[in-house]
């Protein structure tokens, strides 16, 4: 991360940041990661649950029946909208120079969490 010391793009930045939010000690809550929560949300659900002494609700899995259409939430999430897997692979729209920049900062945190990168740069979910 020292060789990106100095440089001003936005990219860098936000990257930065994330590594070191990733990389300071570790989690006292669970860690979700989305790939888990969007393929088979209740198990990921049971995690905040159960770290917050909370019981389980069926209606949980279907909250987004509670808003009505055009209700966003943050980062303008659709919230009437059920949890979906639309998004799982859009990273891999990243241009190879974008993805190998992302890569080359964020690879200590995506090990750290059981991400791993194969030789067709798909992210491989551990």
């Amino acid at each position: 991360m020292i060789g990106h010391i100095g440089k001003s793009d936005h990219l860098t930045a936000v990257l930065l940041l994330y590594m070191r939010k990733m990389m300071a000690a570790p989690p006292k809550h669970p860690f979700i990661k989305y790939e888990n929560f969007v393929i088979d949300p209740k198990p990921e659900l049971m995690k905040v649950l159960d770290h917050l002494g909370l019981d389980w609700e069926d209606k949980l899995l279907n909250a987004h029946q509670m808003y009505n259409e055009g209700e966003l939430g943050h980062g303008r999430i659709k919230l009437w909208k059920p949890i979906h897997q639309e998004s799982l692979d859009k990273y891999k729209s990243i241009n190879q120079e974008t993805f190998d920049k992302i890569y080359s900062i964020a690879s200590p945190a995506l090990d750290l969490y059981g991400y791993e990168i194969d030789d067709k740069n798909d992210i491989v979910f551990g």
